[in-house]
C-alpha cells in the first residue's frame, strides 16, 4: 500500500494553504491563532487517545481470558468469540461511517462513549454467554473512538494540523 502512496501523484499541502483554509473556515472550526503548544484542544484529545487506546487494549487482552473464566468456556471456543468481536467492531468501524452522514461527529463519538458504558457495565454484571456478548458489544461501541478523537483533536488546527 505504501507504494502505491509513493507513486500517487497526491499534491503536497503546504502551511500557508493550511492557514488559508483555516482562517476561512474559522467560524465553523473555532480556530484561532495560536502556537501549538497552546492549542488546548489537541492536548485534551491527545490525552483522550491515551486513554482510550488503553482501555481498548485492556477489553481486546483480556477478552479470551474473560470468556473462559465467566462463561466457563474453553479456550477454543473464548478465541472464537474475540474473533466474532473483532468481525462486530469492523461491523462498527463501517456503521459510524455510514451514521457521520447523518450525524455529527461529536455526537457520534458520545453516544458511542455511553454505549461503552452501558455495555461494560452489563459485562461487568452478568455472567455467562450473556456477558460476553456485552463485551463483545463493547467491542462494537469502541470501534468508532480512534478515528473520531483524532478528526476532532486536529479539527481547526489551521496551519499546525500536520504537526498536531
Amino acid at each position: 500500500m505504501a507504494v502505491v502512496f509513493y507513486f500517487a501523484p497526491i499534491p503536497e499541502v503546504t502551511d500557508a494553504d493550511m492557514e488559508l483554509q483555516a482562517e476561512q473556515s474559522s467560524g465553523l472550526t473555532g480556530y484561532v491563532e495560536r502556537p501549538l503548544l497552546k492549542q488546548n484542544k489537541l492536548w485534551f484529545a491527545v490525552a483522550a487517545q491515551f486513554c482510550y487506546v488503553g482501555a481498548q487494549v485492556a477489553v481486546a487482552s483480556q477478552f479470551i481470558t474473560y470468556a473462559e473464566r465467566v462463561a466457563g468456556i474453553s479456550a477454543s471456543a473464548a478465541s472464537n468469540r474475540y474473533a466474532i468481536a473483532q468481525g462486530v467492531f469492523t461491523i462498527g468501524r463501517f456503521a459510524s461511517a455510514g451514521l457521520m452522514l447523518i450525524m455529527k461527529p461529536r455526537f457520534l463519538l458520545v453516544a458511542f462513549a455511553a454505549g461503552i458504558i452501558v455495555f461494560i457495565c452489563l459485562a461487568m454484571g452478568l455472567k455467562g454467554e450473556a456477558g460476553v456478548a456485552m463485551l463483545t458489544l463493547v467491542l462494537f461501541f469502541e470501534s468508532c473512538q480512534f478515528p473520531l478523537i483524532l478528526t476532532l483533536g486536529i479539527r481547526g488546527l489551521g496551519r499546525h494540523t500536520k504537526r498536531g
